[in-house]
């Protein structure tokens, strides 16, 4: 009976894509995240200029919203990490090793003795 529940609720799932999304997940948005996650020092953001001169201003504030997006990334950074320790360690393994020391698939095959 549960192995039919499975099969019915799994059959639609799309292995080749949600494994091509999971590698381009980790290849591509991981590393953004990372470098913006490590840019979290806000002590360069810029003040305002008080020179005295008038100033265009569009109502945007830039330094807000690079704050949000480097709290946003580092909050997804950690909450990537914790999904990885919450893996089976053949999984964390094949994850570590392939997407954060970017050995490859061969390496990797010999790390997890396959």
């Amino acid at each position: 009976m549960m192995n039919e529940i499975f099969d019915t609720l799994l059959k639609d799932i799309d292995y080749k894509a949600t494994a091509d999304n999971v590698d381009d997940f980790f290849r591509n948005r991981v590393p953004v995240l990372q470098r913006l996650s490590n840019d979290n020092d806000l002590l360069h953001i810029p003040s305002q200029s008080l020179d005295g001169m008038p100033a265009f201003h569009d109502n945007r504030n830039r330094a807000g919203n690079r704050i949000d997006r480097v709290l946003e990334a580092d909050h997804v950074c950690r909450e990537v990490a914790d999904t990885i320790k919450r893996c089976s360690k053949l999984t964390q393994d094949i994850l570590i090793n392939r997407y954060v020391r970017n050995k490859l698939d061969r390496h990797v095959a010999d790390v997890i003795g396959y």
